[in-house]
């Protein structure tokens, strides 16, 4: 486990499938993840067990976001679609709504960062965010990312196509 001052980084645990399997089936939040339909809790379970835990093994990794005060699963952090040739990878995280603006995100990217590079050696990591998620943009920017590039009309919102920004970070 990585430990901060608020928030904690742990391994997925069983215990976990109920919280991702409501994060995984917000419909609102699909467009974020580029899911299409809802996720069975049975997948999630089996997921979670089939986990190695392991970038190297599983090509993504997924951690819980654990507060301190509460010990209560408040979102998740990933690496995924590493890549071992290049030594990078994409990261994704989120925050429930009711523990947003708290800085737990914030201090997720600075616990895991140097642990990217110095125990899972990658080179780089990037982020994919809509254009219009300034706050995340912000982010990832305040943790040393760059815009490295925009893809137009990248994402089908349900509402309309949007923007995706490629955030960057050379560790």
């Amino acid at each position: 486990m990585m430990q901060g001052k608020n928030i904690g980084l742990r391994a997925l645990e069983p215990g976990d499938a109920d919280f991702m399997y409501e994060l995984e089936n917000k419909r609102k939040l699909w467009p974020l993840s580029n899911t299409r339909i809802p996720v069975s809790k049975v997948r999630i379970e089996d997921f979670i067990e089939r986990s190695s835990n392991d970038l190297l093994a599983d090509h993504q990794w997924r951690l819980c976001i654990e507060e301190n005060i509460t010990g209560l699963c408040v979102g998740f952090l990933d690496f995924f679609d590493y890549d071992p040739v290049h030594l990078r990878a994409f990261i994704g995280i989120i925050v429930i709504e009711e523990k947003q603006n708290m800085g737990f995100a914030s201090e997720a990217l600075n616990l895991v960062m140097p642990y990217a590079k110095e125990n899972l050696r990658l080179h780089q990591v990037a982020a994919e965010v809509l254009e219009s998620n300034r706050a995340s943009i912000k982010l990832f920017q305040k943790a040393g990312f760059n815009k490295a590039g925009l893809k137009k009309d990248w994402v089908w919102t349900g509402e309309g196509y949007e923007n995706e920004v490629i955030l960057q970070k050379i560790l």
